[in-house]
C-alpha cells in the first residue's frame, strides 16, 4: 500500500467498499464507516476488525428489513435524545431489545415517546403500556409535529446527537445501529420527511402514566392485545422539577432549556384532527 508520504507499506490490509452506485447509499456508507472506524482501537486485533466489519454488514442488512417504526415516530425519539440534558443515558436506555414495550428502559424507569401531527394531543396506546409491572415508573413524552419543507430530517437530528457525542464513538455507532434497525427499508425516504423543529420542542410535554385515560377493569380471557387512543390535552403535565426529582432516566430526559409552566401545558390551542403514531 502506498501511503500519503509516497512510501510503500507492506502488510495485511482489509478493503471495505460500497459496490452500489446509488449516491445516497454511498453517502450513508461513508458516514457510517467514519463513525465505525472511530470506534475501532488504533491498533486493533484481528477479532476487533472482524467484529467491526460484521457490525457494518448488519447495519446495511437492516436496510432491507421491514421498518419497525414510522419515520415520524423515530423523529420524535431522536428529538428527545438530541435535546436531552444527558443524552448518553437515553442512548444507553434506547430500544435495548427489538420488541421492547417502551422506547427507553433503565432498570425500573420506563419512558415512552408518542407523537402526533396536528394540534390535538391524541395518541395511540396499548393497554400493556398503560398498565406497567409492579414497581415500574412510567412517563409518557408527547410531541406535536408539523411537516415543514425547511424543517429538520431524521439525519439532521442524528447529526445533532453525534455532535454532542464527540469523543464517544461507541455510542455514536449505537445511534447508527438503532436508527437502521428501526427504519429498515424506509431509510431511503427518511430525508423527504421534515418537521418543524422549534414547534416540536415547544410542544414537548411529559405525563405520569397513571393520569393517562385508560381502559380499566378485568378483560375477558379471550381478549388480548388491546389498543386505543387517549386524549392528553386536559391532563396536568410534569414540570422540569418533577422530572428532576424522579432522577435517573427521567432527569436525563429533561429537554435543555425547556421548562413548561406548572399545571396544564396547552402550548397550542387550535384543535384539528391528529394523525398519530
Amino acid at each position: 500500500m502506498v501511503n500519503d508520504e509516497g512510501t510503500t507499506d507492506t502488510g495485511i490490509f482489509t478493503l471495505v467498499t460500497c459496490r452500489d452506485a446509488d449516491e445516497e447509499l454511498e453517502r450513508y456508507f461513508l458516514r457510517s464507516l467514519e463513525t465505525l472506524l472511530a470506534a475501532v482501537p488504533p491498533d486493533p486485533t484481528a477479532g476487533e476488525v472482524v467484529r467491526a466489519i460484521s457490525q457494518l454488514v448488519e447495519l446495511f442488512r437492516a436496510h432491507s428489513a421491514p421498518p419497525r417504526k414510522t419515520i415520524q415516530g423515530l423523529w420524535a425519539e431522536l428529538l428527545l435524545i438530541a435535546r436531552a440534558s444527558e443524552p448518553t443515558q437515553l442512548i444507553d436506555a434506547w430500544h435495548a431489545t427489538p420488541n421492547d414495550l417502551y422506547d427507553f428502559s433503565a432498570q425500573d424507569q420506563l419512558l415512552e415517546v408518542k407523537s402526533a401531527q396536528g394540534r390535538q394531543r391524541v395518541h395511540h396506546f396499548s393497554l400493556a403500556q398503560l398498565t406497567p409491572p409492579p414497581g415500574a415508573a412510567v412517563v409518557i413524552a408527547s410531541v406535536l409535529m408539523d411537516r415543514a419543507a425547511g424543517g429538520a430530517s431524521v439525519q439532521d437530528l442524528q447529526d445533532e446527537i453525534l455532535g454532542r457525542l464527540a469523543g464517544d464513538p461507541a455510542r455514536a455507532m449505537r445511534i447508527f445501529t438503532v436508527v437502521a434497525d428501526l427504519l429498515g427499508a424506509s431509510w431511503r425516504f427518511a430525508a423527504t420527511y421534515r418537521f418543524d423543529y422549534e414547534h416540536a420542542i415547544a410542544s414537548c410535554a411529559f405525563y405520569d402514566v397513571s393520569l393517562v385515560p385508560c381502559v380499566h377493569g378485568d378483560l375477558p380471557s379471550e381478549v388480548s392485545d388491546v389498543h386505543f387512543k387517549s386524549d392528553l390535552d386536559d391532563i396536568a403535565s410534569l414540570v422540569a422539577s418533577d422530572m428532576a426529582y424522579r432522577g435517573g432516566l427521567f432527569q436525563a430526559a429533561r429537554p435543555v432549556g425547556h421548562s413548561p409552566a406548572a399545571g396544564r401545558v396547552r402550548t397550542l390551542t387550535t384543535r384539528t384532527r391528529a394523525r398519530d403514531v
